[in-house]
Protein backbone atom coordinates (compact mmCIF):
# COMPACT_ATOMS: atom_id res chain seq x y z
CA UNK A 1 0.00 0.00 0.00
CA UNK A 2 3.21 2.38 1.03
CA UNK A 3 3.90 2.26 -2.57
CA UNK A 4 0.82 2.93 -4.09
CA UNK A 5 0.95 6.08 -2.29
CA UNK A 6 3.51 7.61 -3.67
CA UNK A 7 3.88 10.50 -6.28
CA UNK A 8 6.64 10.55 -9.20
CA UNK A 9 7.91 14.58 -8.86
CA UNK A 10 7.91 14.50 -12.75
CA UNK A 11 4.23 14.00 -12.20
CA UNK A 12 3.81 16.94 -9.98
CA UNK A 13 5.81 18.84 -12.35
CA UNK A 14 2.92 18.18 -14.48
CA UNK A 15 0.23 18.86 -12.29
CA UNK A 16 1.92 22.48 -11.16
CA UNK A 17 1.88 23.10 -15.38
CA UNK A 18 -1.52 22.79 -15.66
CA UNK A 19 -2.64 24.33 -12.58
CA UNK A 20 -0.63 27.14 -12.87
CA UNK A 21 -1.80 27.61 -16.18
CA UNK A 22 -5.52 27.45 -15.01
CA UNK A 23 -4.82 29.83 -12.69
CA UNK A 24 -3.05 32.79 -14.89
CA UNK A 25 -5.69 32.12 -17.56
CA UNK A 26 -8.45 32.72 -15.15
CA UNK A 27 -6.96 35.64 -14.01
CA UNK A 28 -6.40 36.98 -17.38
CA UNK A 29 -9.94 36.04 -18.00
CA UNK A 30 -11.74 37.25 -15.23
CA UNK A 31 -9.84 41.19 -14.96
CA UNK A 32 -12.35 43.37 -17.15
CA UNK A 33 -15.09 41.86 -15.19
CA UNK A 34 -13.64 42.96 -11.55
CA UNK A 35 -15.62 46.22 -11.19
CA UNK A 36 -18.58 44.48 -12.19
CA UNK A 37 -18.70 41.53 -9.79
CA UNK A 38 -16.35 42.11 -6.90
CA UNK A 39 -16.44 45.73 -5.73
CA UNK A 40 -18.29 47.83 -3.83
CA UNK A 41 -20.43 49.19 -6.67
CA UNK A 42 -20.88 45.89 -9.02
CA UNK A 43 -23.39 43.58 -9.22
CA UNK A 44 -23.27 39.94 -7.44
CA UNK A 45 -19.88 40.43 -5.05
CA UNK A 46 -20.27 38.38 -1.79
CA UNK A 47 -20.57 40.33 1.52
CA UNK A 48 -19.75 43.87 1.05
CA UNK A 49 -17.25 43.59 -1.90
CA UNK A 50 -14.07 45.26 -2.33
CA UNK A 51 -12.15 48.26 -3.36
CA UNK A 52 -11.47 47.87 -7.15
CA UNK A 53 -7.47 48.61 -6.26
CA UNK A 54 -7.53 45.81 -3.99
CA UNK A 55 -9.32 43.59 -6.06
CA UNK A 56 -6.62 44.35 -8.80
CA UNK A 57 -3.77 44.01 -6.35
CA UNK A 58 -4.86 40.56 -5.41
CA UNK A 59 -5.30 39.22 -8.92
CA UNK A 60 -2.18 40.81 -9.54
CA UNK A 61 -0.67 39.08 -6.56
CA UNK A 62 -1.86 36.06 -7.77
CA UNK A 63 -0.67 36.22 -11.63
CA UNK A 64 2.76 36.96 -10.20
CA UNK A 65 2.39 33.99 -7.88
CA UNK A 66 1.17 31.23 -10.16
CA UNK A 67 3.78 32.62 -13.23
CA UNK A 68 6.74 31.49 -10.64
CA UNK A 69 5.01 28.45 -9.39
CA UNK A 70 4.31 27.86 -12.72
CA UNK A 71 8.27 27.84 -13.65
CA UNK A 72 8.79 26.36 -10.47
CA UNK A 73 10.42 29.36 -8.96
CA UNK A 74 10.65 28.13 -5.09
CA UNK A 75 7.86 26.22 -5.25
CA UNK A 76 7.07 25.63 -1.53
CA UNK A 77 6.17 28.84 -1.43
CA UNK A 78 4.74 30.14 -4.66
CA UNK A 79 2.75 26.98 -4.40
CA UNK A 80 0.93 28.19 -1.23
CA UNK A 81 1.27 31.72 -2.29
CA UNK A 82 -1.62 30.73 -5.29
CA UNK A 83 -3.22 28.62 -3.28
CA UNK A 84 -4.29 31.54 -0.80
CA UNK A 85 -4.88 33.78 -3.40
CA UNK A 86 -7.28 31.44 -5.26
CA UNK A 87 -9.05 30.33 -2.80
CA UNK A 88 -9.51 34.24 -1.22
CA UNK A 89 -10.88 35.21 -4.85
CA UNK A 90 -12.97 32.41 -5.42
CA UNK A 91 -15.06 33.39 -1.82
CA UNK A 92 -15.27 36.67 -2.73
CA UNK A 93 -17.84 36.14 -5.59
CA UNK A 94 -18.65 32.29 -5.15
CA UNK A 95 -21.80 33.07 -7.93
CA UNK A 96 -19.53 32.95 -10.82
CA UNK A 97 -17.24 29.34 -9.63
CA UNK A 98 -18.18 26.18 -11.32
CA UNK A 99 -16.95 22.92 -9.75
CA UNK A 100 -13.59 22.74 -11.92
CA UNK A 101 -13.07 25.78 -9.39
CA UNK A 102 -13.93 24.00 -6.32
CA UNK A 103 -11.85 21.02 -7.63
CA UNK A 104 -8.72 23.14 -8.41
CA UNK A 105 -9.24 24.76 -4.33
CA UNK A 106 -9.12 21.37 -3.23
CA UNK A 107 -5.85 20.15 -5.29
CA UNK A 108 -3.97 22.71 -4.19
CA UNK A 109 -4.47 22.35 -0.62
CA UNK A 110 -4.20 18.36 -1.16
CA UNK A 111 -0.38 18.77 -3.04
CA UNK A 112 1.09 21.64 -1.25
CA UNK A 113 2.92 19.63 1.42
CA UNK A 114 3.77 17.43 -1.47
CA UNK A 115 5.52 20.09 -3.20
CA UNK A 116 7.04 21.06 -0.39
CA UNK A 117 8.99 17.70 0.64
CA UNK A 118 9.58 17.40 -2.78
CA UNK A 119 13.55 18.19 -3.94
CA UNK A 120 15.25 18.46 -6.85
CA UNK A 121 17.58 15.48 -7.80
CA UNK A 122 20.13 14.25 -9.73
CA UNK A 123 19.38 11.27 -12.30
CA UNK A 124 15.93 9.57 -11.91
CA UNK A 125 14.05 11.63 -8.97
CA UNK A 126 12.48 9.54 -6.38
CA UNK A 127 9.13 9.49 -5.54
CA UNK A 128 7.59 11.78 -3.30
CA UNK A 129 5.33 10.19 -0.56
CA UNK A 130 2.65 11.83 2.23
CA UNK A 131 0.33 9.15 3.06
CA UNK A 132 -2.75 11.08 3.93
CA UNK A 133 -1.88 14.08 1.58
CA UNK A 134 -0.70 11.51 -1.11
CA UNK A 135 -4.17 9.09 -1.16
CA UNK A 136 -6.56 12.72 -1.01
CA UNK A 137 -4.81 13.86 -4.00
CA UNK A 138 -4.49 10.88 -5.96
CA UNK A 139 -8.17 9.57 -4.93
CA UNK A 140 -9.69 13.06 -5.32
CA UNK A 141 -9.97 12.53 -8.91
CA UNK A 142 -11.88 9.10 -8.86
CA UNK A 143 -13.87 10.20 -6.39
CA UNK A 144 -15.31 12.95 -8.41
CA UNK A 145 -15.89 10.67 -11.12
CA UNK A 146 -17.85 8.26 -9.15
CA UNK A 147 -20.04 10.33 -7.69
CA UNK A 148 -20.54 12.37 -10.81
CA UNK A 149 -21.73 8.52 -12.33
CA UNK A 150 -23.45 7.65 -8.77
CA UNK A 151 -25.52 10.99 -9.36
CA UNK A 152 -26.61 10.24 -13.31
CA UNK A 153 -29.68 8.57 -12.46
CA UNK A 154 -32.50 9.85 -14.67
CA UNK A 155 -34.37 8.67 -17.18
CA UNK A 156 -32.16 10.22 -20.47
CA UNK A 157 -29.49 8.60 -19.13
CA UNK A 158 -30.67 4.92 -18.80
CA UNK A 159 -32.59 5.74 -22.61
CA UNK A 160 -29.36 7.25 -24.36
CA UNK A 161 -30.58 10.62 -24.61
CA UNK A 162 -28.98 12.72 -22.44
CA UNK A 163 -25.94 13.45 -25.10
CA UNK A 164 -28.46 15.07 -26.99
CA UNK A 165 -29.49 17.49 -23.84
CA UNK A 166 -26.01 18.07 -22.33
CA UNK A 167 -25.18 19.10 -25.71
CA UNK A 168 -27.82 20.98 -27.14
CA UNK A 169 -27.32 23.82 -24.63
CA UNK A 170 -26.03 26.43 -26.77
CA UNK A 171 -24.84 28.92 -23.73
CA UNK A 172 -22.20 26.48 -23.24
CA UNK A 173 -21.59 24.05 -26.57
CA UNK A 174 -20.13 24.67 -29.28
CA UNK A 175 -20.25 23.88 -33.01
CA UNK A 176 -18.47 20.27 -32.25
CA UNK A 177 -21.56 19.57 -29.37
CA UNK A 178 -24.23 20.83 -31.44
CA UNK A 179 -22.74 18.75 -34.16
CA UNK A 180 -23.22 15.34 -31.69
CA UNK A 181 -26.26 16.42 -29.85
CA UNK A 182 -28.21 16.07 -33.58
CA UNK A 183 -26.16 12.62 -34.64
CA UNK A 184 -28.63 9.32 -34.88
CA UNK A 185 -30.11 7.91 -32.23
CA UNK A 186 -27.61 4.93 -32.10
CA UNK A 187 -24.67 7.45 -32.03
CA UNK A 188 -25.85 9.53 -29.32
CA UNK A 189 -27.18 6.53 -27.15
CA UNK A 190 -23.67 4.87 -27.26
CA UNK A 191 -22.03 7.99 -26.19
CA UNK A 192 -24.20 8.37 -23.27
CA UNK A 193 -23.83 4.82 -22.12
CA UNK A 194 -20.15 5.16 -23.11
CA UNK A 195 -19.76 8.14 -20.79
CA UNK A 196 -21.62 6.54 -17.80
CA UNK A 197 -19.48 3.14 -18.07
CA UNK A 198 -16.36 5.20 -18.43
CA UNK A 199 -17.30 7.35 -15.53
CA UNK A 200 -17.76 4.23 -13.45
CA UNK A 201 -15.21 1.67 -14.42
CA UNK A 202 -12.31 4.03 -15.40
CA UNK A 203 -12.24 5.58 -11.78
CA UNK A 204 -12.37 1.64 -10.19
CA UNK A 205 -9.52 0.56 -12.69
CA UNK A 206 -7.15 3.30 -11.48
CA UNK A 207 -7.75 2.49 -8.01
CA UNK A 208 -7.59 -1.43 -7.62
CA UNK A 209 -4.66 -1.86 -10.83
CA UNK A 210 -2.96 1.40 -9.77
CA UNK A 211 0.29 -0.10 -10.19
CA UNK A 212 -0.21 -2.70 -12.96
CA UNK A 213 1.05 -0.11 -16.22
CA UNK A 214 -1.57 -1.01 -18.94
CA UNK A 215 -4.45 -1.24 -16.99
CA UNK A 216 -3.82 2.10 -15.67
CA UNK A 217 -2.90 3.69 -18.99
CA UNK A 218 -6.12 2.27 -20.47
CA UNK A 219 -8.24 4.34 -17.94
CA UNK A 220 -5.64 7.10 -17.61
CA UNK A 221 -6.16 7.28 -21.89
CA UNK A 222 -9.90 7.06 -21.64
CA UNK A 223 -10.33 9.68 -19.17
CA UNK A 224 -8.07 11.85 -21.32
CA UNK A 225 -9.99 11.04 -24.16
CA UNK A 226 -12.98 11.95 -22.78
CA UNK A 227 -12.20 15.47 -21.20
CA UNK A 228 -10.67 16.24 -24.87
CA UNK A 229 -13.75 15.69 -26.16
CA UNK A 230 -15.87 17.31 -23.72
CA UNK A 231 -13.48 20.61 -24.54
CA UNK A 232 -14.09 20.21 -27.52
CA UNK A 233 -17.96 19.90 -27.67
CA UNK A 234 -18.55 22.51 -24.40
CA UNK A 235 -15.78 25.32 -25.29
CA UNK A 236 -17.13 27.60 -22.55
CA UNK A 237 -15.94 24.84 -19.89
CA UNK A 238 -12.97 24.60 -21.10
CA UNK A 239 -11.33 24.96 -17.45
CA UNK A 240 -13.25 22.42 -15.57
CA UNK A 241 -11.91 19.65 -18.03
CA UNK A 242 -8.25 21.38 -17.57
CA UNK A 243 -8.45 20.77 -13.79
CA UNK A 244 -9.88 17.16 -14.27
CA UNK A 245 -6.60 16.57 -15.99
CA UNK A 246 -4.59 18.20 -13.77
CA UNK A 247 -5.74 15.83 -11.16
CA UNK A 248 -5.23 12.72 -13.51
CA UNK A 249 -1.38 13.73 -13.76
CA UNK A 250 -0.33 13.18 -10.47
CA UNK A 251 -1.39 8.85 -11.34
CA UNK A 252 1.57 8.98 -14.30
CA UNK A 253 4.43 6.18 -12.85
CA UNK A 254 8.14 6.32 -12.97
CA UNK A 255 7.38 3.90 -15.21
CA UNK A 256 5.34 6.02 -17.46
CA UNK A 257 7.70 8.78 -17.68
CA UNK A 258 10.69 6.17 -17.89
CA UNK A 259 8.65 5.40 -21.20
CA UNK A 260 8.00 8.63 -22.88
CA UNK A 261 11.80 9.63 -22.37
CA UNK A 262 12.35 6.34 -24.49
CA UNK A 263 9.66 7.43 -26.60
CA UNK A 264 10.41 11.01 -26.98
CA UNK A 265 14.24 11.14 -26.46
CA UNK A 266 15.12 14.98 -27.61
CA UNK A 267 11.88 16.65 -25.92
CA UNK A 268 12.83 14.69 -23.02
CA UNK A 269 17.02 15.95 -23.13
CA UNK A 270 15.03 19.41 -23.50
CA UNK A 271 12.88 19.27 -20.87
CA UNK A 272 15.83 17.93 -18.55
CA UNK A 273 17.95 21.16 -19.76
CA UNK A 274 15.25 23.36 -18.82
CA UNK A 275 14.45 21.56 -15.61
CA UNK A 276 18.25 22.46 -14.66
CA UNK A 277 18.27 26.05 -15.92
CA UNK A 278 15.20 27.03 -13.67
CA UNK A 279 17.12 25.44 -10.74
CA UNK A 280 19.92 27.61 -11.11
CA UNK A 281 17.12 30.74 -10.66
CA UNK A 282 18.53 32.89 -7.93
CA UNK A 283 16.49 32.13 -4.85
CA UNK A 284 15.28 28.57 -6.44
CA UNK A 285 17.35 26.60 -4.35
CA UNK A 286 17.20 28.68 -1.42
CA UNK A 287 15.34 27.26 1.98
CA UNK A 288 12.16 25.01 2.27
CA UNK A 289 9.18 26.21 4.97
CA UNK A 290 9.33 25.62 8.18
CA UNK A 291 8.50 21.89 9.59
CA UNK A 292 6.05 23.50 11.14
CA UNK A 293 4.36 25.10 8.09
CA UNK A 294 4.83 21.52 6.54
CA UNK A 295 3.06 20.03 9.24
CA UNK A 296 -0.18 22.40 9.55
CA UNK A 297 -0.36 22.06 5.46
CA UNK A 298 -0.65 18.11 6.10
CA UNK A 299 -2.90 18.86 8.75
CA UNK A 300 -4.99 21.06 6.77
CA UNK A 301 -5.06 18.94 3.95
CA UNK A 302 -6.29 15.77 6.03
CA UNK A 303 -9.03 18.43 7.13
CA UNK A 304 -10.00 19.26 4.25
CA UNK A 305 -10.16 15.47 2.78
CA UNK A 306 -12.39 14.52 5.80
CA UNK A 307 -14.92 17.30 5.24
CA UNK A 308 -15.11 16.31 1.57
CA UNK A 309 -16.07 13.26 2.09
CA UNK A 310 -18.12 14.10 4.97
CA UNK A 311 -19.97 16.42 2.07
CA UNK A 312 -19.81 14.01 -0.94
CA UNK A 313 -21.59 11.34 1.83
CA UNK A 314 -24.27 13.47 3.06
CA UNK A 315 -25.42 15.63 -0.17
CA UNK A 316 -24.70 12.96 -3.00
CA UNK A 317 -25.12 9.22 -0.94
CA UNK A 318 -27.54 9.98 2.08
CA UNK A 319 -29.58 12.52 0.82
CA UNK A 320 -30.24 10.23 -2.48
CA UNK A 321 -30.84 7.25 -0.39
CA UNK A 322 -33.03 8.64 2.81
CA UNK A 323 -30.21 7.67 4.74
CA UNK A 324 -29.27 9.49 7.87
CA UNK A 325 -26.25 11.81 7.39
CA UNK A 326 -23.28 11.84 8.83
CA UNK A 327 -22.94 15.01 11.23
CA UNK A 328 -20.93 17.83 10.02
CA UNK A 329 -21.36 21.24 11.64
CA UNK A 330 -18.02 21.65 12.99
CA UNK A 331 -16.47 20.70 9.55
CA UNK A 332 -18.42 24.43 8.34
CA UNK A 333 -15.39 26.93 8.68
CA UNK A 334 -13.55 24.37 6.03
CA UNK A 335 -16.84 23.80 4.10
CA UNK A 336 -17.51 27.22 3.87
CA UNK A 337 -14.11 28.52 2.71
CA UNK A 338 -13.44 25.54 0.12
CA UNK A 339 -17.04 25.24 -1.07
CA UNK A 340 -17.27 21.78 -0.17
CA UNK A 341 -20.86 21.52 0.81
CA UNK A 342 -22.13 20.91 -3.14
CA UNK A 343 -23.04 18.15 -5.07
CA UNK A 344 -20.68 16.76 -7.90
CA UNK A 345 -23.27 15.29 -10.10
CA UNK A 346 -21.83 17.40 -13.41
CA UNK A 347 -25.24 16.75 -16.01
CA UNK A 348 -27.09 14.87 -12.75
CA UNK A 349 -29.52 13.16 -11.80
CA UNK A 350 -30.48 14.65 -15.61
CA UNK A 351 -29.16 17.38 -17.87
CA UNK A 352 -31.20 20.60 -18.74
CA UNK A 353 -33.72 20.42 -21.32
CA UNK A 354 -34.20 24.51 -21.26
CA UNK A 355 -31.67 26.87 -23.13
CA UNK A 356 -32.28 30.19 -23.57
CA UNK A 357 -30.67 34.00 -23.72
CA UNK A 358 -31.43 37.62 -21.90
CA UNK A 359 -32.24 40.39 -23.28
CA UNK A 360 -31.83 43.80 -21.49
CA UNK A 361 -34.80 45.74 -22.84
CA UNK A 362 -34.88 49.39 -22.17
CA UNK A 363 -37.36 52.41 -23.64
CA UNK A 364 -35.25 55.37 -23.49
CA UNK A 365 -36.48 59.03 -23.33
CA UNK A 366 -36.74 59.67 -27.00
CA UNK A 367 -39.34 56.36 -27.31
CA UNK A 368 -36.97 54.33 -28.75
CA UNK A 369 -36.28 50.39 -27.24
CA UNK A 370 -32.73 49.05 -26.97
CA UNK A 371 -31.33 46.04 -25.68
CA UNK A 372 -28.74 47.48 -23.29
CA UNK A 373 -26.47 43.78 -23.48
CA UNK A 374 -26.09 44.67 -27.79
CA UNK A 375 -26.77 48.26 -28.25
CA UNK A 376 -29.59 47.06 -30.43
CA UNK A 377 -33.41 47.25 -30.85
CA UNK A 378 -34.52 44.08 -28.56
CA UNK A 379 -36.19 40.97 -31.07
CA UNK A 380 -37.34 37.79 -29.96
CA UNK A 381 -35.38 36.05 -32.37
CA UNK A 382 -32.88 33.48 -31.61
CA UNK A 383 -29.76 35.78 -32.65
CA UNK A 384 -26.77 34.46 -34.79
CA UNK A 385 -24.31 33.93 -32.85
CA UNK A 386 -25.58 34.81 -29.58
CA UNK A 387 -23.44 31.79 -28.01
CA UNK A 388 -20.67 34.53 -28.48
CA UNK A 389 -22.62 37.01 -26.56
CA UNK A 390 -22.05 36.66 -23.25
CA UNK A 391 -18.62 34.71 -21.72
CA UNK A 392 -18.37 32.45 -18.91
CA UNK A 393 -18.35 35.04 -16.44
CA UNK A 394 -21.81 36.80 -17.44
CA UNK A 395 -23.28 33.47 -18.31
CA UNK A 396 -23.00 32.30 -14.45
CA UNK A 397 -24.15 35.73 -13.30
CA UNK A 398 -27.17 35.96 -15.31
CA UNK A 399 -27.95 32.26 -15.38
CA UNK A 400 -27.57 32.60 -11.34
CA UNK A 401 -29.38 35.46 -10.30
CA UNK A 402 -32.64 35.25 -11.77
CA UNK A 403 -33.43 32.84 -8.99
CA UNK A 404 -35.86 33.33 -6.02
CA UNK A 405 -33.27 32.40 -3.09
CA UNK A 406 -31.04 35.49 -5.17
CA UNK A 407 -34.20 37.83 -4.99
CA UNK A 408 -31.63 41.01 -4.05
CA UNK A 409 -29.32 40.25 -7.58
CA UNK A 410 -31.87 41.31 -9.87
CA UNK A 411 -32.04 44.63 -8.76
CA UNK A 412 -28.60 45.17 -8.40
CA UNK A 413 -28.18 44.21 -11.98
CA UNK A 414 -30.65 46.72 -13.17
CA UNK A 415 -29.35 49.22 -11.19
CA UNK A 416 -25.44 48.70 -12.65
CA UNK A 417 -27.24 48.78 -16.04
CA UNK A 418 -29.15 51.90 -15.78
CA UNK A 419 -25.71 53.72 -14.48
CA UNK A 420 -23.68 52.17 -17.61
CA UNK A 421 -26.35 53.69 -19.80
CA UNK A 422 -25.81 57.36 -17.99
CA UNK A 423 -22.70 56.80 -18.06
CA UNK A 424 -23.26 56.37 -22.02
CA UNK A 425 -25.32 58.80 -22.50
CA UNK A 426 -28.44 57.10 -22.51
CA UNK A 427 -31.69 58.72 -20.64
CA UNK A 428 -33.64 55.16 -20.02
CA UNK A 429 -37.60 55.58 -18.71
CA UNK A 430 -38.16 51.62 -18.04
CA UNK A 431 -35.63 48.67 -17.98
CA UNK A 432 -37.19 44.84 -18.35
CA UNK A 433 -34.76 42.19 -17.87
CA UNK A 434 -36.26 39.47 -19.74
CA UNK A 435 -34.99 35.68 -20.13
CA UNK A 436 -35.78 34.29 -23.67
CA UNK A 437 -36.88 30.52 -22.81
CA UNK A 438 -35.72 28.22 -25.48
CA UNK A 439 -36.89 24.20 -24.44
CA UNK A 440 -34.39 21.70 -26.04
CA UNK A 441 -36.89 19.74 -28.44
CA UNK A 442 -36.55 15.72 -27.95
CA UNK A 443 -34.31 14.06 -30.26
CA UNK A 444 -35.43 14.33 -34.09
CA UNK A 445 -37.47 17.19 -33.57
CA UNK A 446 -37.17 20.78 -34.28
CA UNK A 447 -37.15 23.69 -31.91
CA UNK A 448 -39.98 25.62 -31.48
CA UNK A 449 -40.51 29.44 -30.58
CA UNK A 450 -38.85 31.19 -27.60
CA UNK A 451 -40.65 32.52 -25.15
CA UNK A 452 -40.24 35.87 -23.19
CA UNK A 453 -40.45 36.25 -19.32
CA UNK A 454 -39.82 39.14 -17.92
CA UNK A 455 -37.76 39.28 -14.35
CA UNK A 456 -37.32 42.44 -13.76
CA UNK A 457 -38.56 45.56 -14.60
CA UNK A 458 -37.56 48.76 -13.27
CA UNK A 459 -38.65 49.00 -9.49
CA UNK A 460 -40.43 45.78 -9.25
CA UNK A 461 -39.30 41.78 -9.07
CA UNK A 462 -41.41 40.06 -11.33
CA UNK A 463 -43.60 37.23 -9.41
CA UNK A 464 -42.52 35.23 -13.16
CA UNK A 465 -39.05 34.56 -11.39
CA UNK A 466 -40.19 31.88 -9.65
CA UNK A 467 -41.80 29.76 -12.59
CA UNK A 468 -39.10 30.45 -15.46
CA UNK A 469 -37.97 26.83 -16.77
CA UNK A 470 -33.85 26.51 -17.48
CA UNK A 471 -32.59 28.59 -15.00
CA UNK A 472 -31.89 27.35 -11.14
Amino acid sequence: MDERLRIDPRSLTLFRVLAASVLILDGLRVWPHLAAFYTHGGIIADGFGWPLAAVRALVVFGLVSSAAWLAGWRAAWTHGASALYFIVFMNLNGVLRHGGDWMLANLLVFSWPLSAAARPAAGRPSPVSGRLVAAALLLHGPAIYLLSAWAKRGPSWLDGTAVHYALSIRQYAGPAGWLVADAPPAVVAALTWSTLALEWLAPLALIAAARRDAVRRVALGALVFLHAALAVCLPVLWDIQAVMLAGLAVWLAPADWDALERLLPRAAARLSRLRSRLQTLPGAAEGSPPSAALRAGEALAALTALAFCVNAYNRDVARRLGAPELPGRWLAPVNDRLQLGRSWGFFGPEPPRHDGWWVADAQLASGERLDLFTGRPPSGERPDGWRHRFDRYWRFALSRAFVPKRASLPPKLGAWLLRRAERDGLAVRRLELCYMADPTPEPGKARGAATRHVLWSTGLLSAELARVPGLE
